[in-house]
């Protein structure tokens, strides 16, 4: 008798970033494809995707489909303080205009953004 896999559920947190295919592998094991990326500095990451943990959008209409999904998108961080020991970012909302920007804690969907941030303004 074979052994059984457990199904795992769970709410996906999509990165409104670019990852490139280089290469795809069909794991019988799984009855699934694999996938390796090219993160959006071009390096490759070192772990294969999930067909499921992946999203294909096109490009060309990426912005499109941001101004389709119901939640906000973080354009840029503007600044940054400490508010009781916590870093919070000042954050510009993507489609809103700048009375609309605001503080907010570091969050992973836009983690990427914080990181760029701090790089280029160091404490």
């Amino acid at each position: 008798k074979g052994r059984q896999l457990k199904k795992y559920s769970y709410m996906k947190n999509w990165l409104y970033e670019l990852f490139k295919v280089t290469e795809v592998t069909r794991a019988t094991k799984l009855k699934s494809s694999m996938y390796k990326l090219l993160d959006p500095d071009g390096h490759e990451i070192d772990r294969w995707f999930l067909r499921q943990d992946l999203l294909k959008v096109d490009p060309k209409n990426l912005h499109k489909e941001l101004e389709d999904v119901e939640e906000f998108v973080v354009e840029s961080i503007l600044d940054r303080k400490k508010v009781k020991g916590v870093w919070k970012y000042k954050v510009h909302w993507y489609s809103y205009s700048s009375a609309h920007d605001s503080w907010e804690s570091a969050q992973p969907s836009f983690q990427k953004l914080v990181d760029e941030y701090n790089t280029a303004h160091p404490v």
